[in-house]
């Protein structure tokens, strides 16, 4: 018994140590000298993005690219990402910052990307929105120029060029455009008019439920529009705080009167009038009066604020001196340079109350009920719902129907039935299937646009789940960190140049498999990306027109990627051998005796 067990302890010590020699050998690959790497972060909240990340992460490691994924929730992406403390911001993910990021965007009919790729100090995170930290003196100058021409058609080809840059540059890469879905309970009425992102959410215009329970994959953080940045917080907060104006629909994407009864411009385009209405009251029964406009905008070109509009807002505005109260219902907007896309994109941004947040310190912005929901009275609007509570247990917010909202009346006297959910809620359910159970069993009556049920439209049935598909006007991209010395500076690569970053993140563009994704993943519903302007803007393009035309995708093309890295400095080679490699013959000869002998005992000494 004894022998044979001292066989058997042979013969697995032998055939472990076969696998060990020719695992590695079989797996051992082409990497890149010097050794390039690249950690892709991922949000937790989107399947459809995990999935094609995966597919990246493996087209990168194809072409010799030590990659790593990992999956983050959004507090983690804004405190790395978006809305990074100083002392983070270009920290490459090992020294706690990133490299590159997978996320969407949601953007408006009119486009003023400067946000997004200004390289002024006020566009950077924290205080702004251009997370990719992208700097070019070549664009800088056409941003501004674009925004200061009124006529569109005039602004165009300014518009095309910076387009035409950033196609080239890729600091950050569009994987696609696409197409969204909503689900909803069949009582649901009026939904289908048009009104989605960035016209979300006006559930008071839709009608047929006493309550509406909407669920969304990233649960709500902040009420203050003040200091949120999230997509899912809009979804509350949106109908506590309106704006000034706003888009009556994405139909035709018309800027209607809300707090403001109308608006004019000067001759110059550089002064701005409004007037507001004057039976607007806050949900504690105070009326809205100038000041509290004057206030919001002040506040969001208040540094301390930390506002992540204060970037947009100090290029259009220059300062808080250009914001006055004329009287209590009037307010001038004085601008150094005129703004294209004033009445669009500045009047509809929400409104606060002064009389609630200007005892507070700016760090309790963030802190207070106001924003948070907890242990107090809550926000406080002045919209179609009302605050009540924050669930912590099921993150669900709830709101009621505000019987003094100004429109009430307008609303409920329409032709269409109008206004009659009187619970509106908000809660967070992460994944896709248990939204759509519980979207059956009656337990919610709406699923938002970030499941991406456009890729399962045929698992609902019009008896439980309606669905409305629609072009979104935003796209999905893979954002890079242009102060990477790799991958954004060049300082670190062998030549030591931008342009060697720049060869590299377009080796990563054409790793991205667009139409793979957009028929596989997505199911065919979506179109790959090219520009940063999507289909149907009037900006667009003209050469952006997909396969074949001059600015079309970036092709997948792993043999044009490695002759990018290559270009960017870096040489293919086979990895020095390993201790393995170089003696492993005589270890699997070894081996391969020790069961021989092993083996022979055995059968000599069978019964």
């Amino acid at each position: 018994m004894r022998k044979f067990t001292v066989v058997k302890l042979l013969t697995l010590w032998a055939i472990v140590l076969m696998t060990c020699v020719f695992v590695p050998l079989n797996a051992q690959g082409e990497v890149t000298y010097p050794e390039l790497k690249l950690t892709l972060t991922n949000p937790s909240t989107n399947p459809a993005r995990q999935q094609w990340g995966e597919v990246i992460q493996s087209n990168l490691k194809a072409v010799g690219i030590e990659c790593d994924r990992v999956i983050w929730d959004w507090d983690t992406i804004y405190d790395r990402v978006l809305e990074p403390p100083a002392e983070i911001v270009g920290l490459t993910y090992e020294e706690g910052g990133y490299d590159a990021l997978f996320v969407g965007y949601a953007i408006d009919i009119d486009m003023d990307v400067r946000g997004m790729f200004g390289g002024a100090e006020q566009f950077y995170p924290p205080l702004g929105q251009n997370y990719v930290l992208y700097d070019n003196d070549e664009l800088d100058p056409l941003l501004d120029q674009a925004m200061e021409i009124m006529d569109l058609e005039t602004r165009k080809p300014i518009q095309w060029e910076i387009q035409e840059i950033l196609y080239e540059d890729q600091p950050s890469m569009i994987i696609s455009f696409f197409q969204e879905a909503v689900a909803y309970d069949p009582a649901l009425e009026n939904y289908e008019e048009g009104y989605w992102y960035p016209a979300w959410c006006y559930p008071e215009m839709w009608a047929g439920l006493d309550i509406c329970i909407l669920t969304q994959t990233g649960p709500v953080l902040e009420f203050n529009p003040l200091v949120s940045t999230s997509y899912y917080d809009l979804t509350a907060y949106g109908t506590m705080f309106p704006g000034l104006n706003r888009r009556g629909e994405m139909l035709t994407g018309e800027m209607v009167p809300m707090i403001a009864k109308n608006w004019t411009v000067a001759a110059d385009n550089k002064t701005w009038t409004v007037h507001l209405r004057e039976d607007v009251y806050w949900h504690d029964d105070v009326q809205l009066t100038a000041d509290d406009v004057v206030f919001t905008y002040q506040s969001v070109m208040t540094p301390a604020v930390a506002c992540q509009g204060y970037g947009d807002y100090l290029s259009i505005f220059g300062s808080n001196s250009s914001i006055v109260k004329v009287s209590d219902f009037v307010v001038n907007f004085t601008l150094p340079q005129p703004y294209a896309l004033f009445a669009t994109t500045v009047l509809d941004d929400s409104i606060v109350p002064k009389h609630i947040l200007e005892p507070l310190t700016y760090a309790e912005y963030r802190t207070d009920s106001f924003n948070t929901g907890l242990d107090g009275d809550g926000p406080i609007g002045c919209g179609a719902y009302k605050f009540v509570e924050v669930d912590t247990t099921t993150s669900t917010v709830k709101l009621v129907k505000n019987d003094d909202y100004f429109l009430k009346a307008e609303l409920e006297a329409d032709s269409i039935d109008r206004y009659t959910i009187v619970d509106f809620w908000v809660t967070f359910i992460e994944e896709f299937e248990p939204a759509i159970a519980a979207l059956k069993n009656g337990e919610i009556h709406f699923i938002d646009s970030q499941y991406h049920s456009e890729a399962h439209l045929n698992e609902f049935d019009p008896a439980w789940g309606e669905t409305f598909l629609y072009t979104s006007n935003g796209w999905q991209e893979l954002g890079f960190n242009m102060r990477n010395p790799v991958w954004g500076t060049g300082e670190d690569t062998p030549l030591g140049t931008a342009e060697a970053a720049k060869y590299l993140r377009q080796a990563v563009s054409h790793c991205i498999p667009r139409y793979q994704i957009v028929g596989e993943i997505l199911q065919g519903i979506g179109t790959p990306g090219d520009v940063h302007s999507f289909p149907g803007q009037a900006s667009r393009h003209p050469n952006a027109t997909g396969a074949g035309s001059q600015m079309e995708p970036y092709a997948f093309n792993l043999t044009l990627a490695k002759e990018l890295i290559k270009m960017a400095g870096y040489s293919y080679e086979a990895p020095p051998p390993t201790f393995m490699a170089q003696y492993g013959i005589y270890l699997v000869f070894g081996a391969g005796l020790v069961i021989a002998i092993a083996g022979t005992y055995f059968f000599v000494r069978r019964p």
